[in-house]
């Protein structure tokens, strides 16, 4: 024989509103970007960086999404997925395909770069000035223009550098200095950096 028990209506209620917390809580991962490259390379690889802050967009480390894919000449590009929210873009050529944004010995990127709303700074990027919003369920359309930050001679760099320190000698009141030449370049065969070969 069944016994037939009065069903709790407040358990039901309370098993719903936890279902609608948990579904409030997660986030949403319908928008999606589009970029757009002004000039696009024809060889090598392009890597597209998106970032969701300044300190990580800053050091160029934890971007949110990376995508790389191999170039040919293609002009739009699609991220996936993406979360509503404030993001910065930052994309690259890797023309000798090594995976990295090879620079000089002062750290100024050889390869050419590019950031959203087609931003081109003076000096280190600025997070706000490449930044934009994408909105829940939006299709982000952003433009970037790839460019040398020190035209076609980035490659080759030449600088000068100091070394001074006391004398280890005893009663000697003078100091000990001394120049370093500092050269780079990089090609497709060839690095030097100061006084290292690769």
């Amino acid at each position: 024989m069944r016994s037939s028990k009065p069903k709790s209506r407040s358990g039901w209620l309370e098993r719903l509103a936890a279902a609608c917390l948990l579904l409030h809580s997660l986030p949403s991962v319908a928008a999606e970007l589009s970029i757009r490259l002004d000039n696009p390379p024809a060889s090598g690889f392009v890597e597209l960086q998106l970032y969701d802050s300044a300190n990580a967009f800053g050091a160029r480390s934890n971007p949110v999404k990376t995508l790389r894919y191999p170039a040919d000449s293609a002009e739009t590009y699609t991220m996936e997925q993406l979360s509503a929210g404030e993001y910065a873009l930052l994309v690259y050529h890797d023309a000798n395909s090594n995976s990295q944004i090879d620079r000089n010995f002062i750290g100024i990127p050889v390869e050419p770069i590019g950031f959203s709303n087609r931003y081109v700074p003076k000096g280190p990027p600025s997070f706000s000035r490449a930044a934009f919003v994408i909105k829940q369920d939006e299709t982000r359309a952003v433009d970037v223009r790839l460019y040398l930050p020190l035209g076609k001679r980035g490659q080759i760099g030449v600088g000068l550098g100091m070394i001074a320190r006391s004398s280890p000698y005893r009663d000697y009141n003078g100091s000990v200095s001394q120049l370093i030449p500092a050269i780079t370049y990089i090609g497709e065969r060839l690095q030097v950096f100061g006084p290292r070969f690769q």
